[in-house]
Formats: structure tokens, C-alpha cells, sequence
């Protein structure tokens, strides 16, 4: 059973390595955290040892494979424990970043992510996900932004 379960762990930490990876614009970074949270709940409970998020000082996240003498009390700067999170705090966070970060490049960058998520994630439940997410964001689906887009005026001039 024990080499069972470790097989389970290896499978578990490639997912979390391949949730770090995914390129995509805000939306995708909440949802990358809370995949890889989740995962690292389930690594625990086959006895492994999950990566978990550090926060650098420049405020950017970093996994590390969390060791035994650590818990995840340890890491109260540094771990997002997603229990603890202020939903509406964080949605102002994201405004706000949004806003002063990435307003100039913020259009690029939503193409760019977008692009990638719709090209790479095209299975029936991967596109569900998708819908939840921009329902969370904009309040439409997909199907309907892409809908109103064709009306949408831009200024293409870069």
C-alpha cells in the first residue's frame, strides 16, 4: 500500500508543478493557488510532503516542498491558507492591482492569456471551468462576451 501511495504523491507533486507552470491573466492566478493548495491537501493525506507558496520579497511566490518539521502554521505570511482569505479584500487586491500595474499592458496580457487558456483547455469540463471563472470576474460566459465583443471599439494603435 505504502508504494501505492507514493506513486499517488509523485503523480500529485507533477500537478502541482504543472499548475505553476499554466500562463494565464488574473483569474488564472487565484485558480493556479487554490489547485495547488488543493493538491497539497491531498498530498498530505497519502503521507507526502506537498510544495507549498512562499511569498518573495518583492511580493512574487515561489513552491518549496514543504518538509516534517514544518506545518502550516509556520507560514502564516507566506502560506495561502485559503480558509483564511478575505474574498472581499482579495477582490479589491485584484482591482487594484489590475488598475495600477496593468492597465497599460493589461490588454495584451488578456489577449495573450486568453489566447492560451481557450487554446489549451478545450475539453467540455475544462471550458466549464473557464465559464465559472469569467462569471466570477465579469458576470458572463464566455459565449456571451465573445458575443458582445463583436460589437466592441478598441484603439489597435501600439
Amino acid at each position: 500500500m505504502k508504494n501505492s501511495n507514493n506513486t499517488i504523491v509523485r503523480d500529485l507533486l507533477l500537478m502541482q508543478e504543472k499548475t505553476a507552470k499554466c500562463n494565464g491573466f488574473v483569474a488564472g492566478m487565484v485558480a493556479q493557488s487554490w489547485v495547488i493548495q488543493m493538491l497539497g491537501d491531498k498530498i498530505r493525506e497519502y503521507g507526502g510532503f506537498p510544495y507549498v507558496l512562499e511569498k518573495n520579497p518583492d511580493g512574487s511566490f515561489k513552491m518549496v516542498l514543504e518538509t516534517k518539521d514544518q506545518e502550516q502554521e509556520e507560514f502564516p505570511d507566506e502560506f495561502v491558507d485559503i480558509s483564511k482569505i478575505d474574498f472581499d479584500q482579495l477582490a479589491c487586491e485584484i482591482i487594484d492591482q489590475y488598475e495600477s500595474e496593468r492597465l497599460e499592458s493589461g490588454r495584451k496580457e488578456l489577449v495573450k492569456g486568453m489566447e492560451y487558456v481557450l487554446s489549451k483547455y478545450n475539453d467540455p469540463h475544462d471550458r466549464e471551468v473557464i465559464d465559472e471563472m469569467l462569471m466570477t470576474f465579469t458576470g458572463w460566459k464566455l459565449s456571451t462576451l465573445v458575443e458582445n465583443s463583436k460589437t466592441q471599439e478598441y484603439d489597435d494603435e501600439d
